[in-house]
């Protein structure tokens, strides 16, 4: 190096020790200690805690403990229902005096065994049918009780039939009892007008 450049580099190089002289006084922070370690025999719990209000429990209980919460925590919840009814669809033509109706739908069981999903006992199924020949389909006083067998989708179709009711005046109407769903659809066709 030239002399002229070695000047002022050993003046930064100075400036630097010398600023860093000046903090050299000053102890490096110190990290935080933890509190020392107290054994405590069982039989004189009470000098440490008088009132009763601790807990005292050995260190490998205390890890069984926690790995046991943090387990459960990491479980899947139990769902709320044992099965649902995802969706259906109805369709079907109205005639004079009843309406048949196709019914498919899928019913999903949410728990670890056998689940029953309730539906309307006025449904009045004619016919059911599902894919699996597990399922099974169960009629109660007043609702109908589908059964499935182990958690999964199954599919189903059923037929049904409804009344076409005709009031004092000579108007009909039609009167469908549709099960709970996550969705569903109606497609009726209608003969005429005065439905």
């Amino acid at each position: 190096m030239a002399p002229s450049r070695i000047a002022p580099f050993l003046f930064s190089c100075l400036a630097c020790a010398a600023l860093m002289a000046g903090e050299a006084g000053e102890p490096p922070p110190r990290e935080p200690e933890l509190p020392p370690v107290a054994y405590i025999p069982y039989d004189k719990l009470e000098a440490v805690d008088p009132q009763g209000e601790a807990v005292f429990l050995p260190y490998a209980e205390f890890i069984a403990l926690w790995r046991q919460r943090q387990q459960k925590e990491q479980q899947q919840p139990e769902p709320p229902v044992d099965a649902v009814l995802a969706g259906y669809q109805v369709t079907g033509t109205v005639g004079e005096q009843a309406v048949e109706l196709a019914i498919s739908g899928t019913a999903t069981a949410l728990g670890e065994d056998w689940s029953s999903l309730t539906l309307p006992g006025a449904l009045a199924f004619t016919q059911f049918a599902a894919e699996d020949p597990d399922v099974s389909l169960e009629r109660g006083a007043r609702t109908l009780h589908l059964h499935l067998p182990r958690p999964g989708r199954y599919p189903f179709s059923a037929a049904s039939a409804a009344r076409v009711e005709r009031d004092i005046s000579g108007e009909r109407s039609l009167t469908l009892v549709l099960p709970e769903a996550a969705s569903g659809s109606v497609d009726l066709t209608l003969p005429g007008d005065d439905l």
